[in-house]
């Protein structure tokens, strides 16, 4: 049966378009990036695969996570390359029917398969060789011809518009699937209108230009099922029961004990004001964008949603349960009144009426939902959270199992849990971008990947303590606990806040050990109850013949008033903003050794007036952050290292090398720990670490490194991209240069003569605005980088740059053997022939003649 489409079918739409529900235009961006890098045609089908599917474009198309057929190609590649090119060639064969071709194309990836777990002894059961990935591969090979397909959008569709559809184990499904396509095309094709306002939607640069109209025919078959759905909830919430909903009350619930004694819940982002003046979400994120001053590039969308369904959605008679981090409930309640703005609060003046049922501490198995507010009643049978757990199974929905945690007739079974790690980032746990020089890799850290781990706020109780804690040492610490305390003993002193936290980011095995060393190292040297020698300054403690400790505040003022000033912050509890970087930057150079990166014995002057020196074990940089980051488990961490291949990385990383990867961090189901060598104290790696890197690709050692990360880490390519020129100070050009083509042509030709790993990155050029700045730019910055990429070998710049910038130099025409003192034996010939080259003053180099033939 023919496709008919009625007219409200476009309009509808085109409205729904432009709705906070439709997030589908990463498919324009995704093929558009996809056909500027696919070329089945090369030689080396790896690179380029790896160039074309990238993290974060169009990534649910060709792996998520139950589907990822990439990287089973690339496995096929691997292991049998002739086989597996083979079976993509006659998928691409249009001497063949289309049934017949996508029908070989599973069956010999199914044979393939078989024989890779022959020869590697493996029981791998799928192989993703689908209609689905070969649609995609079609689709990307020929875009004016094949359109991308999923069962079950074609098989809802087909329904709801009573044609024919997929049949269970046809291989004319995609046939059928494309005719289907060709038919939305036609009915497309004869509303001028609708084709006119699509273009609207599509025409920006980044965007695929679609000409043929099959990735909108896709999207229309693609959306209907989504207008469908959105059409049913809206009916549903017409007349509906309880929802079911998960809430933050404040960081670390800070707020959970006054919420419930004002019988309220609330929301922060005070300062976009009464919600009801927002027509919907996507405003509200405009205006969190435009609040925010920290130069975090975010979408706004999770805290925008919170806040709309705050207002809009949630309703009285929900139910909401409170909780602390990702593995605690503290609390369950019931929504009475409608949502209000109460101007004379202090914080949180979003509200809601709610009668709290329940109060108390109930821990979980699993990570709850990390934003801050989630309507969790979708979450039906066993399509929540750990669907294979079989103690889950007897509640119907995400809600009723926590509503029985909190009554008490549930309690989750810890044995079964299978921890994840917490990467809640779209990222990587192990990162490294790669690139030629000059393609923003460091820039890309400071921009992109920095803010991710940057946040301005109010810092909690436990983020003043651990930056406190990270900041001091042992004695000074326990100086600021001895302060707070007054006269207290030793056991008094080690359950001080302060020195709980220190206790854990330290690898010391005996804490109050040390504290009761550290107090008598500085201690006055006239107390009668301290017999120790080696004392130090500053000398202020004191101890009574009962044991307790004190601090003369005076010596201590004049001494280390930072100490005092400390103690102060943490016990107010300042209510200023202030930014938090949850990460450390390092560079690694052919000097950086494990000492410096994980833990070493260290020099340490005393500060006796002998001036001695004692030694003492060190962490290092990579120790540091992991003990801090372990112990704030609710927050991500990252350190990063610039030049990552510029040291000698297997001697810095050490048996560490092994704990970094995902399943051996700590709480994962293969994790390890190991003894270090320096403090015998016992270490592994926490899941909220990330390593991201920067390699350079033209340097000489990055051959060395590929052995020791490849298996530990992902790898971004960042090439150098000369369009970005036109959004740069010149917008690509000076005068009559054109920059973009000019670095276009030398990257080119340098691919020739070397590689692409060695091209000349487009930042040199962003900057620059005058053809005396571009002077410079190839002065001080190109001509040294081609001198180095051709040993000096002027020659080949000249093949690079042209004879404006390079000449033969007269010193090369017809030498006389007397110049090297008469002697000209067996290398008269060689040497008359020899050319010597050298670079031309810059006022003669012509830019136009590199790139002009």
């Amino acid at each position: 049966m023919k496709v008919i489409l009625p007219d409200s079918f476009f309009t509808t739409y085109l409205d729904f378009r432009t709705s906070d529900q439709y997030d589908e235009e990463y498919k324009w961006i995704a093929y558009k990036h996809w056909l500027q890098h696919w070329n089945w045609s090369t030689t080396d089908k790896i690179t380029m695969l790896n160039k074309c599917f990238v993290s974060g474009i169009g990534e649910n198309l060709w792996q998520s996570s139950h589907y990822y057929p990439i990287k089973m190609l690339l496995g096929f590649l691997e292991f049998s390359q002739d086989d597996t090119i083979s079976i993509i060639d006659s998928l691409f064969d249009e001497s063949l029917p289309l049934d017949s071709r996508m029908s070989d194309f599973k069956a010999n990836g199914k044979k393939l398969l078989a024989s890779l777990n022959q020869a590697k002894g493996e029981d791998l059961k799928s192989h993703y060789f689908s209609e689905r990935f070969g649609s995609l591969l079609l689709s990307i090979q020929y875009p004016e011809k094949y359109a991308y397909y999923k069962h079950g959008v074609f098989s809802k569709f087909s329904k709801s518009m009573d044609i024919e559809g997929p049949k269970k184990g046809s291989s004319a499904n995609y046939q059928t699937f494309m005719d289907t396509i060709d038919e939305l095309k036609t009915e497309v094709q004869n509303n001028e209108h609708f084709i006119k306002t699509y273009r609207e939607f599509t025409g920006k640069e980044e965007y695929y230009n679609d000409e043929q109209l099959l990735l909108l025919s896709q999207d229309l078959m693609y959306t209907n099922e989504l207008i469908n759905q959105t059409k049913a909830e809206s009916i549903v919430n017409t007349n509906r029961e309880a929802s079911y909903w998960l809430y933050a009350p404040g960081q670390n619930a800070n707020m959970w004990d006054s919420f419930y004694s004002d019988g309220i819940i609330a929301l922060g982002w005070d300062q976009l004001g009464d919600l009801t003046k927002y027509k919907g979400k996507s405003e509200i994120a405009k205006n969190l964008i435009k609040l925010d001053t920290s130069g975090n590039a975010s979408s706004k969308k999770n805290n925008s949603l919170a806040n709309h369904e705050f207002d809009k959605v949630l309703k009285p008679g929900d139910i909401v349960f409170c909780k602390n981090g990702l593995s605690q409930i503290v609390g369950c309640g019931i929504i009475t009144g409608e949502y209000y703005f109460d101007e004379d609060a202090a914080v949180y003046k979003s509200r809601r009426k709610i009668k709290w049922t329940h109060k108390g501490e109930w821990k979980v198995t699993w990570d709850l939902v990390n934003k801050t507010l989630t309507d969790i009643t979708k979450y039906k049978g066993k399509n929540w959270n750990r669907e294979k757990e079989e103690q889950f199974r007897q509640f119907d929905s995400y809600g009723e199992c926590l509503l029985a945690l909190v009554n008490g007739t549930f309690i989750p079974d810890a044995s079964n849990q299978n921890e994840k790690p917490i990467n809640k980032l779209d990222l990587s746990l192990n990162t490294i971008l790669y690139g030629p020089p000059g393609t923003g890799k460091t820039y890309q850290l400071q921009k992109t990947y920095f803010p991710k781990f940057t946040e301005i706020k109010k810092k909690s109780q436990k983020e003043t303590l651990l930056s406190i804690a990270s900041s001091y040492s042992w004695w000074e610490l326990i100086s600021i606990a001895v302060l707070d305390l007054g006269e207290s003993k030793v056991v008094d002193i080690f359950k001080h806040p302060l020195i709980q936290v220190k206790s854990e980011l330290s690898s010391s095995k005996t804490p109050q050990n040390t504290i009761w060393a550290m107090l008598q190292r500085h201690t006055k040297q006239d107390c009668p109850n301290v017999n120790f020698t080696k004392r130090t300054f500053p000398q202020y403690f004191w101890k009574t013949e009962n044991s307790e400790w004190s601090i003369d505040e005076k010596i201590l003022s004049q001494e280390k008033p930072e100490l005092a000033e400390e103690l102060e912050k943490l016990n107010t509890n300042q209510d200023n903003a202030t930014e938090i970087k949850r990460y450390h930057f390092v560079t690694f150079h052919q000097s950086f050794t494990y000492e410096d990166f994980i833990e070493g014995i260290k020099p340490k002057m005393t500060d006796d007036s002998e001036g001695n020196i004692e030694y003492e074990i060190q962490d290092g940089i990579f120790k540091q952050i992991a003990n801090t980051a372990r112990a704030d488990s609710e927050n991500d961490y990252c350190l990063f290292i610039d030049e990552i291949n510029r040291g000698n990385v297997s001697s810095i990383f050490g048996e560490l090398i092994t704990l970094i990867e995902d399943d051996k961090r700590q709480g994962n189901e293969n994790e390890l720990s190991l003894i270090l060598p320096y403090s015998k104290s016992v270490f592994s790696v926490p899941n909220n670490l990330y390593i991201i890197g920067t390699m350079n690709t033209a340097d000489r050692s990055v051959e060395a490194l590929d052995s020791a990360l490849r298996r530990r880490f992902s790898f971004i390519e960042m090439s150098s991209k000369p369009a970005l020129l036109s959004n740069s100070a010149n917008n690509g050009s000076i005068g009559d240069i054109d920059l973009i083509q000019l670095l276009k042509t030398i990257n080119l030709r340098i691919s020739k003569l070397i590689d692409s790993d060695h091209a000349i990155g487009h930042s040199y050029f962003f900057k620059v605005t005058t053809k005396q700045g571009l002077i410079t730019v190839f002065k001080d910055k190109v001509i040294p980088l081609l001198e180095e990429y051709f040993f000096g070998d002027l020659g080949k710049l000249g093949l690079i740059l042209g004879k404006s910038f390079i000449k033969e130099s007269n010193a090369s025409q017809n030498i006389r053997m007397k110049t090297f003192n008469g002697y000209g034996g067996n290398y008269s010939d060689d040497m008359n022939e020899k050319k010597v080259f050298k670079i031309t003053s810059s006022n003669g180099w012509d830019f136009k003649d590199i790139y002009i033939d």
